[in-house]
């Protein structure tokens, strides 16, 4: 996701040291923290951050349903576990990883 959607939650100076012709100097260094935009703010973007924040939950769930559905359809398809559970873990990840409706 490109960086002017991610959501900046800190912003700190923190110290850093290069050597300069043998002599340790320090410097101080502005550093920003971002986090991923929840739906409620996703909502307010333009139809590019809405594309990119979309874009990330499809990666996410893909990511999501590999892990947690994969075994689970196999076992439903063998009767080794009840009927219905791979459909609810789906959805489970659908309103995990919701999606703006464009």
């Amino acid at each position: 996701m490109d960086r002017k959607y991610m959501i900046e939650v800190e912003c700190e100076n923190a110290k850093e040291y290069e050597e300069f012709e043998g002599k340790r100097i320090k410097k101080e260094v502005e550093t920003h923290h971002y986090r991923p935009p929840t739906i409620e703010e996703a909502k307010k973007f333009d139809k590019e951050g809405v594309a990119q924040f979309n874009a990330m939950q499809d990666k996410l769930r893909e990511s999501s349903y590999k892990k947690e559905t994969d075994g689970l359809f196999f076992k439903e398809q063998r009767g080794e576990i009840k009927k219905g559970t791979y459909a609810k873990k789906v959805e489970e990840i659908k309103k995990r990883f919701p999606k703006i409706e464009v």
